[in-house]
């Protein structure tokens, strides 16, 4: 998916997305869980709740794939909601569009 959107964003060009991320405890229990049932990818979630199914990479797997596809983190925000919540990324493409390395935000 993320080469996808590094090709569709022009050199130089700046891209907007969004992470939800989950309470890391929740996160745990889940994978326990699943393992439990012979199932086990860390950041998945498959039951409870109406969502239906959820990945939750983390955030520094992400910053790993958005370096890998040389897609350059300007700005990161979050925002918090009751145990989740959104990482905002404001992105720009290599002017190569080819990967600078791992980035690291906050």
């Amino acid at each position: 998916m993320l080469s996808n959107l590094q090709r569709a964003v022009r050199p130089g060009g700046y891209l907007y997305m969004s992470v939800e991320e989950a309470d890391e405890s929740a996160i745990d229990e889940t994978f326990d869980a699943l393992s439990r049932k012979g199932r086990s990818v860390c950041g998945e979630v498959t039951e409870g709740g109406v969502a239906g199914y959820h990945y939750y990479p983390g955030r520094d797997q992400v910053l790993d794939w958005l370096a890998a596809e040389g897609l350059s983190v300007v700005h990161v925000r979050f925002t918090q909601e009751a145990g989740w919540g959104y990482r905002h990324f404001l992105l720009r493409a290599g002017r190569d569009n080819q990967s600078t390395g791992p980035v690291r935000a906050r």
